[in-house]
């Protein structure tokens, strides 16, 4: 009896210990775990585990405790805060590293939007990737179109929108403002940090074209080592990349090169619904170069950064299978000029910018004369922006200028007649944000108000805005709320407004701009296990249609449309090795078009075309030490491809894929080893009617990295 009472003393003893002892996680601002974290509490000092967690005990005599990691502020805060919020947020800051003033933040001072969601490169390092669309394949509401294989054109869409409603951002240039959608190929997707991914309306950050959203790709910033990175890859259908990497540090400045070649036959086997026949993709061959030099340099108040990169492609493109014979031998060359330039102080942030396409399309062995064509593109995006950053009355102020150059021009060698001489869009913009985070209690309360105007001689005024509104409750389950509301605006491509294509199709200059306004509210509860459900409505007017009309096909305002998305988000690190998650987005689209007299259209409250009816993503990782594996499950539902959809829509389909990866340190030298294996039981589909999917697809790169003191 004796032994039992002292047992139970014991016990109840550890369990008061555990009761009084709570676990506090520390992260950054994209809510990412922070490690190494030093915590001091005049006592004693540890340090966060890898999870960003760290020990408080009720019963310790502190009461405060400092917080601090070199790039960041150091943060004083009580222990009863520690105990009630159970999570503490640090911001980067000004640091000196190697007699280096580096500005290091989160964001950029001219970022205008507070509510994002943020892919770092430590969730996609251990992949094969092929491009920077495969970081976002498997984010929740978004959709990438495009064979998933080296070199093939990937674009992309949010929510259910048109890829050209959906802007590519890159170090705080908008790559595609003409209207039309990006190949998210041409984007080096080595030299990637991280991915942002904005929904709903964001004119007031990118301009015209913002309807769906906007995606923000990131450079790498600053390293801390001289280093030389090579990397090896080759798989499937005569697949291979090799590149490399070299970074040099100086006092003050850094330098960073790199190289990277790849090509691919990408000659896969599918199912021919015409013949009902197994073929060979013919005419697939894809080829690309690229040359990327960036740096920058630190002076006592400001940094200066400047990147240059140059790609070099020739694709073939085989078309359709059904009109086959149509495109042999057709494909697309050239070569696209990036050039940016960044000043950045403490509260100043000045771009300047040039973007550079010239290629050249033929299709002259095809057989049947009306496909043939041999033209000549160039389009050029250049501009400056200067943002401002200061306090107003309690508030961060963010305000702004941009002007903006787009020139563009077409020569048609077969018809000269439809050639386009150069065109030029000027656009002046002025923009501003007002934001406050407040605390009380266990609230966290944030609020976001922009604005943004621009002006076009073609389309004088077009005036977006933003509210975001954000709680968070620290309280047993962490629980937040966020909400936003806005407008945006599309301006018609060069294309829609003065294509010459012959006299049975031309452009149309009357076309007025597409607008949209719409809201996104959601909630996410709790942070290990973490369940986020959203709901996202918006409302498009005056969309551009290309339709027949009694002399030619021409584009005009002649849809409206209403897109609804339910998302909901899961994930759950257990038992420290496991990571389980799962996201699945259902879309609603519905024609909202009417005739001049105002009653429905022909196509009133039909399904918007190759927009899938949902899409899931499950995913699995073992993280253990040096070794990761994650099992990934991709489901689409069923999508039409005509607005009358009298044609049966393009199934559902599912595609299963592996990445097993394994690194190794020696000295200066890291290795790491990547085999990926896509489409494993080899699922036949398309996501375009008539442009098939590969199916069961490997590839195996090996990454050698040294560094150098």
């Amino acid at each position: 009896m004796k032994k039992i009472i002292i047992a139970l003393a014991l016990l109840t003893t550890f369990l008061n210990i555990i009761a009084q002892t709570i676990k506090v996680r520390v992260e950054g601002e994209n809510n990412k775990p922070l490690n190494d974290v030093i915590i001091n509490n005049g006592t004693y000092i540890q340090m966060t585990d890898s999870l960003g967690y760290f020990k408080v005990n009720r019963q310790e005599k502190a009461k405060d405790y400092t917080l601090s990691k070199t790039g960041y502020k150091a943060l004083r805060v009580t222990k009863d805060y520690l105990i009630n919020r159970k999570i503490v947020y640090l911001k980067r800051e000004n640091f000196l590293l190697e007699t280096i003033n580096v500005t290091a933040k989160e964001e950029e001072i001219s970022s205008q939007i507070r509510h994002k969601e943020t892919i770092n490169i430590e969730s996609v390092e251990n992949k094969n990737l092929n491009s920077i669309a495969d970081w976002l394949n498997n984010q929740q509401g978004v959709q990438v179109k495009g064979l998933d294989l080296i070199g093939e054109k990937k674009t992309l869409s949010l929510g259910g929108h048109s890829s050209r409603h959906t802007i590519i951002m890159l170090d705080g240039v908008v790559l595609n403002p003409t209207g039309q959608d990006i190949d998210l190929s041409t984007i080096n997707q080595d030299n990637i940090e991280s991915v942002e991914i904005i929904k709903n309306n964001a004119s007031i950050e990118a301009g015209s074209g913002a309807i769906a959203g906007l995606i923000k790709i990131r450079s790498k910033r600053l390293t801390e080592e001289n280093k030389v990175q090579v990397n090896n890859s080759f798989g499937s259908f005569n697949s291979i990349k090799n590149s490399i990497n070299a970074t040099i540090l100086g006092e003050r400045s850094q330098l960073e090169m790199q190289y990277s070649r790849q090509e691919s036959e990408n000659d896969f086997s599918f199912y021919n619904r015409q013949t009902k026949t197994d073929q060979i993709r013919e005419n697939n061959n894809k080829f690309q170069e690229q040359l990327s030099v960036g740096g920058f340099i630190a002076m006592r108040d400001i940094t200066i950064k400047a990147h240059m990169s140059i790609i070099d492609y020739k694709n073939y493109l085989p078309g359709t299978y059904n009109y086959a014979q149509a495109f042999a031998g057709s494909f697309i060359k050239g070569y696209s000029f990036k050039n940016t330039i960044n000043i950045i102080s403490n509260k100043t942030e000045a771009i300047i910018y040039s973007n550079l396409e010239n290629n050249n399309y033929q299709n002259l062995k095809s057989p049947i004369l009306m496909y043939k064509a041999d033209n000549k593109n160039y389009q050029q995006i250049s501009g400056a922006k200067m943002t401002l950053m200061q306090s107003v009355f309690g508030f961060e102020n963010k305000s702004g200028i941009e002007y903006k150059n787009e020139q563009f021009k077409t020569k048609d060698k077969l018809k000269p007649s439809a050639s386009i001489s150069l065109l030029n869009r000027n656009t002046y913009s002025a923009y501003a944000s007002f934001s406050k985070d407040i605390e009380y209690d266990l609230f966290d309360f944030n609020s976001s108000y922009s604005i943004r105007n621009d002006y076009s001689e073609s389309f004088k005024n077009n005036v977006s805005w933003r509210f975001e509104q954000g709680v968070k409750y620290y309280s047993f389950i962490q629980t937040e709320v966020f909400f936003n509301y806005g407008t945006s605006y599309s301006l018609p491509s060069f294309y829609d407004l003065y294509w010459k294509g012959d006299s049975q199709t031309v452009g149309n200059p009357d076309l007025k701009p597409e607008s949209s306004n719409g809201y996104r509210l959601g909630i996410k509860l709790g942070d290990n296990p973490s369940l986020e459900q959203a709901y996202w409505k918006n409302d498009t007017k005056n969309l551009i249609h290309w339709f027949r009309s009694l002399t030619a096909w021409k584009p005009a305002n002649i849809a409206n449309a209403e897109i609804q998305n339910f998302e909901t988000h899961f994930k759950y690190v257990f038992l420290k090795y496991h990571t389980f998650s799962i996201a699945y987005t259902k879309t609603i689209t519905k024609d909202k078009s009417l005739k001049d007299d105002g009653t429905h259209g022909d196509f009133y409250n039909k399904s918007l075309i190759y927009t899938p009816e949902y899409r899931l993503f499950a995913n699995y990782i073992f993280s253990y030490h040096n070794f990761n594996q994650n099992f990934e499950l991709l489901s689409t539902g069923k999508q039409y491809s005509t607005r009358d959809q009298l044609k049966p829509p393009l199934p559902s389909y599912k595609s299963v894929n592996s990445h097993t990866s394994y690194s190794y340190n020696y000295n200066s030298y890291s290795f790491k080893l990547i085999g990926s294996l896509n489409n494993i039981f080899n699922e036949k589909y398309e996501i375009y009617d008539y442009i098939p999917e590969p199916g069961f697809n490997w590839q195996v790169s090996l990454n050698i990295e040294r560094k150098y003191k």
